[in-house]
């Protein structure tokens, strides 16, 4: 879960040009991982 976690944080931060602070939330939906990244402008 932690590759998952990592990942979503650096395809999130390389997108938006903001590094990302870290991750809130880790859950399995039906469509997939859904991951909630704290990002601080």
């Amino acid at each position: 879960m932690r590759e998952i976690a990592t990942e979503a944080a650096e395809e999130l931060a390389a997108l938006i040009g903001h590094e990302a602070e870290g991750v809130s939330a880790v859950r399995r939906g039906e469509a997939g991982w859904r991951v909630e990244v704290d990002v601080v402008e």
